[in-house]
């Protein structure tokens, strides 16, 4: 399988986001969705949702992405409370 670093950047690629509007449709920071994309932090489940439908993926597809990915006692980034044009 695919790391999800990978499968990341190419879903955002075909999607046409960058690191800042994926964070602001998933209501994360732009570091935090750096850090997936440079493979430091996988989304946590409550991500998924949003994710899949901003990336116009399968939830499940996204689900068996990061859980192959997952070594053991992975951190998760926290939701954005500051970043600039976050939805509440």
């Amino acid at each position: 399988m695919v790391p999800f670093p990978d499968w990341l950047s190419d879903r955002m690629r075909a999607s046409g986001y960058d690191a800042e509007t994926l964070a602001r449709e998933v209501n994360r920071s732009a570091a935090c969705v750096r850090h997936w994309l440079g493979g430091v932090h996988l989304p946590p489940t409550t991500c998924f949702a949003g994710l899949a439908e901003a990336l116009q993926v399968d939830e499940s597809e996204l689900r068996r992405v990061v859980i192959a990915s997952r070594p053991e006692g992975a951190a998760h980034c926290q939701p954005s409370t500051t970043a600039p044009g976050v939805r509440s």
